[in-house]
């Protein structure tokens, strides 16, 4: 049994043609351009019959009549428009030249120069490859994955208002069900040559984009970087902040994470951060120091600091961790390349 939808009309009367989307119950083997005849069950009767143009399609609905010019060019007598439409159907996914050749009904020694052919005219372009061989996508397909990507980021930006950036990942992972992160980081590098979005390989953004802080969210913000600027080697941690600012944890949070994306506080480790010029004065003071005395504990550390323990021996990890220092047994020295930025 086959249940047979009109995509370009709702009827078809003898003498005319349409695109038909055939729906069997059962497998059926099929090439681009293979005859069809349909037939009653019963009685049998032939009620029509046609050529195929897509083997394996996804579901279509008359709707999507910006698709009909597509299905159309499968029926070309030209080999490069059937190749070029063939593709486009194959979205983002996989495909191999055994794939191109049924829906393009193409021969495979011809399918290598019809491809260079679409790649020279930028009709199909390398995003990568696969175990199937490079990942060629049509033109068209990118684009709308470009416009889907830049709508997501513009959604997270308005659910986020105050995160300068957005995680790589996070984007990524709004289309779990589009395709490979492969393809996706490879449109997302496109957007960020072609300038339409700025980061790296963790975060991004809208090119341009500022968060939009309230009157009282900017004044929230001046007095939090005052007092960890006047705590210097001792800051307040995220806790001791809520209470000296009187402002809800998640204000807190989320300013300190925006100052951090704009450059202006360095997270250190846990709830503790430093205002930019003093993680600056950290690192040289400790450099210097060491490089005076050759190794210091966490103790000469805190001394050099002018803080206490409690503060020293997270600032100590987070040298560690930053690569400007090394530890040996109880001692901290330069490492072999300090990053003093």
């Amino acid at each position: 049994m086959t249940r047979v939808t009109l995509l370009d009309r709702r009827v078809i009367r003898p003498g005319e043609r349409g695109i038909a989307q055939l729906d069997c119950q059962q497998e059926v083997l099929a090439t681009c351009g293979q005859p069809l005849v349909l037939r009653l069950e019963s009685p049998v009767v032939t009620i029509g019959g046609g050529r195929i143009l897509q083997p394996a399609a996804s579901r279509l609905s008359r709707a999507r009549h910006n698709l009909l010019g597509r299905l159309t060019q499968l029926s070309s007598a030209e080999p490069i428009d059937r190749t070029e439409a063939a593709i486009f159907f194959f979205g983002i996914a996989p495909w191999t030249v055994h794939d191109i050749c049924r829906d393009a009904n193409i021969m495979p020694d011809e399918s290598k120069q019809l491809l260079r052919h679409l790649c020279e005219s930028g009709k199909i372009v390398s995003m990568g490859s696969s175990s199937c061989g490079p990942r060629l996508l049509h033109c068209d397909v990118i684009e709308t994955l470009q416009q889907r990507l830049l709508g997501a980021v513009e959604a997270c930006h308005a659910q986020d208002p105050l995160a300068p950036t957005i995680p790589r990942k996070r984007l990524i992972s709004r289309f779990s069900g589009s395709g490979d992160e492969e393809v996706l980081s490879a449109v997302i590098g496109r957007l960020l040559a072609a300038g339409k979005l700025e980061g790296d390989d963790r975060v991004i953004a809208r090119t341009g984009y500022a968060p939009r802080l309230s009157p009282r969210q900017q004044a929230l913000m001046d007095r939090l970087l005052d007092e960890i600027r006047q705590r210097e080697f001792q800051p307040p941690s995220t806790g001791e902040l809520s209470g000296l600012l009187d402002a809800p944890r998640k204000d807190i949070d989320l300013l300190l994470r925006l100052c951090v994306g704009q450059g202006r506080l360095v997270h250190i480790g846990g709830e503790l951060y430093l205002t930019a010029n003093v993680e600056t004065a950290l690192r040289e003071k400790v450099s210097c120091a060491l490089r005076e005395a050759g190794q210091l504990t966490v103790s000469q550390i805190k001394d050099v600091l002018g803080t206490t323990r409690k503060f020293a021996l997270p600032i100590c990890q987070y040298l560690d961790q930053i690569e400007l220092t090394c530890r040996e047994g109880d001692f901290r020295q330069l490492a072999s390349n300090p990053k003093l930025r």
